[in-house]
């Protein structure tokens, strides 16, 4: 990050455009590079600038909701594995071994 800013101020100093100079580094994605670009023709980079804080905001709140949203159910089935699993290799025995004294037979089992 540090080496970033660096190349940022370095190239904004060169070329006098935050655009190139955000474009040189590579670490930004184009939707961003291109707003700046437009904040810049435009003379309004401030309120570009806060645009994008806050869409980045809402990019990073919808990947935490779909992770929680996500994460709930995979618990879910991860607990029912673990019933199921414990039903079939504990119970079912014990039921068949309560099968097999009663005098009748589990084949279905």
């Amino acid at each position: 990050l540090k080496e970033a800013v660096r190349s940022m101020k370095q190239s904004f100093m060169e070329e006098q455009s935050f655009y190139k100079a955000i474009q040189k580094t590579g670490q930004f994605d184009a939707y961003m590079e291109q707003m700046v670009r437009v904040g810049e023709q435009s003379g309004h980079l401030d309120r570009i600038m806060k645009e994008l804080s806050q869409y980045y905001q809402r990019q990073d709140d919808m990947r935490a909701q779909i992770k929680e949203a996500c994460t709930y159910p995979f618990i879910l089935l991860v607990i029912m594995f673990v019933i199921v699993g414990i039903m079939v290799f504990k119970v079912l025995p014990i039921f068949e071994d309560v099968m097999k004294n009663a005098g009748t037979s589990s084949n279905g089992l």
